[in-house]
């Protein structure tokens, strides 16, 4: 027969584990190299394959070799993942093996317990199955464990206790397995195991109840000399006043500053020292209504007590009001049936007497000029008013008047506010116009500002005299001229205060008055 040709059902390289099928062409009988005798065998191995084909003339031919290669499977790889806590996040598992093996894995990440998860190849990989299993530790659970109430009141505690021996972190910060607590709040506790798996206990609230502190009632916070008050605490066990009292109640007499501090079975019901209570006992002293402090010699000042039973001034008087006429310091001491009115001696009042002056004068005319002479006594400063509008504080002014007229001048002596006064009528019956021998007599400019003249004609080359005289009668600038004819005096008021001033012009023992204002 031909040459036979071998024939296959697919590649001849495969992976271990699968294999191929070789067929011979139709013949009498199959001799195949692997001892095979049918006329198709199935290789799963490696190697070289022949087949000897006989036909029924008993004549026979072998095929060429068929090379058959069978790969072995790689196992795919993969770093290790670490155990995590349940509940913990889970990163997706590589694609690819640590020997660059491709697949999918089964079942879906799960981060609530233990898995072992199936890596299977992709095809046209030799390449087996892998399993790799995330270990899921289960997290402690965390409880806190009681024996007692959880309302108590203030000095009560009650223990708290982990359902773990350690590992505890509680919300207050302590870490011990037991806590001790007394104060109001809302309790949890940590608990972390040997893997670093935490579990985080249910909360419990602790109400602690404060204690009130006793508080005091009182009849009244203030009471008169004699008068008692009586001081009431809170209900109690037992009872311990600041003035050692040890009774619900206390009665008192004396001002001062008073608490009570409280015991009880019950702490709810009150323990500890209360807020203070000022209590003041009065003594009204009498006081001394003066119609004035200060009077002139020979006036009457009256003092009037406060209303009392009694009265014993320091003069020795004995009724509510007393005429003082003389310089001193007066005391009254009174007496009342309740002291609340007023008892004992007042404060001094000092009244003060000053000696009246006595007001005296005299004057004398020179024309319109008239000079006054002072001879009062008993006085310190003096008040002048010349009848004209103008007045004077000098002792003995000279004064000038501008008109011809009878003025009422007054003279006031002053010591203190005590005063004394004289009148005198002044007669002024000189032509003012002009004087003999001087005519034309003119001051401007008025109001004058840096200066002003005076000019008048001397027909009589008589001496005349030029004074400005302030409103106290003072000359403070003064010119005489002795010459005839038209005559301008200046003077100079820049350093001359603004105001109003007389301008006196005399001569031959007349004079006359000229009015003057300065305002610069």
């Amino acid at each position: 027969p031909s040459t036979p040709t071998v024939s296959a059902n697919g590649p001849l390289t495969f992976c271990v584990g699968s294999g191929v099928t070789l067929s011979a062409p139709s013949a009498a009988s199959y001799a195949w190299s692997n001892g095979a005798t049918t006329q198709s065998i199935i290789v799963t191995t490696g190697g070289n394959y022949t087949v000897t084909i006989t036909d029924n003339n008993n004549c026979s031919a072998s095929s060429a070799p068929s090379n058959v290669t069978a790969q072995p499977n790689e196992t795919p790889f993969f770093s290790q993942v670490s155990a995590i806590c349940s509940g913990e996040s889970l990163n997706a598992l590589p694609t690819s093996s640590l020997n660059n093996v491709t697949g999918t894995w089964l079942p879906a990440l799960d981060n609530t317990q233990t898995t072992t998860y199936t890596f299977t190849p992709d095809a046209g990989q030799c390449a087996t199955n892998a399993t790799l299993t995330i270990n899921v530790n289960s997290n402690p659970t965390a409880t806190i464990n009681y024996n007692g109430a959880l309302n108590f009141c203030q000095g009560g505690s009650i223990d708290l206790t982990s359902s773990s021996t350690t590992g505890n972190a509680w919300s207050n910060g302590a870490s011990t397995q037991t806590i001790t607590v007394n104060t109001t709040g809302t309790y949890t506790i940590t608990v972390t195991d040997a893997n670093g798996c935490t579990g985080v206990s249910n909360s419990v609230s602790v109400n602690v109840t404060n204690a009130p502190a006793p508080t005091i009632s009182y009849s009244a916070l203030q009471a008169c000399t004699g008068e008692t008050i009586t001081l009431t605490s809170t209900a109690a066990d037992s009872y311990v006043w600041s003035n050692g009292a040890s009774t619900q109640s206390i009665t008192i007499n004396s001002g001062g500053t008073y608490t009570v501090t409280t015991t009880n079975t019950n702490a709810c019901d009150g323990v500890g020292g209360s807020s203070p209570v000022i209590i003041t006992f009065n003594t009204i002293i009498p006081t001394v209504n003066a119609s004035a402090t200060a009077a002139c010699s020979g006036e009457t000042v009256t003092l009037t007590a406060s209303s009392a039973d009694s009265y014993l001034w320091s003069n020795n008087a004995t009724t509510q009001a007393i005429q003082v006429t003389a310089s001193g310091n007066f005391t009254v001491t009174t007496t009342n049936s309740n002291a609340c009115n007023g008892v004992g001696a007042s404060a001094p009042t000092t009244v003060t007497f000053t000696a009246t002056p006595t007001a005296a004068g005299s004057f004398s005319t020179s024309g319109n000029v008239v000079t006054f002479t002072n001879t009062s006594t008993g006085a310190t400063s003096y008040s002048w008013d010349f009848g004209d509008f103008t007045n004077s504080s000098a002792s003995a002014p000279v004064h000038a008047y501008a008109a011809n007229g009878s003025y009422t001048v007054v003279l006031t002596a002053i010591n203190g506010n005590c005063t004394d006064t004289q009148s005198f009528t002044v007669a002024i019956t000189l032509a003012v116009d002009e004087l003999a021998g001087i005519e034309n007599i003119n001051v401007y400019p008025n109001p004058a500002t840096e200066s002003f003249v005076v000019a008048f004609d001397n027909q009589n080359n008589q001496a005349v005299t030029i004074d400005m005289i302030d409103q106290m009668g003072r000359v403070i600038q003064s010119n005489t001229i002795e010459q005839s004819g038209v005559q301008v005096s200046e003077f100079n008021t820049m350093n001359v205060s603004n105001g109003l001033y007389s301008i006196r012009i005399s001569s031959n023992g007349n004079a006359l008055t000229k009015r003057l204002v300065v305002n610069k």
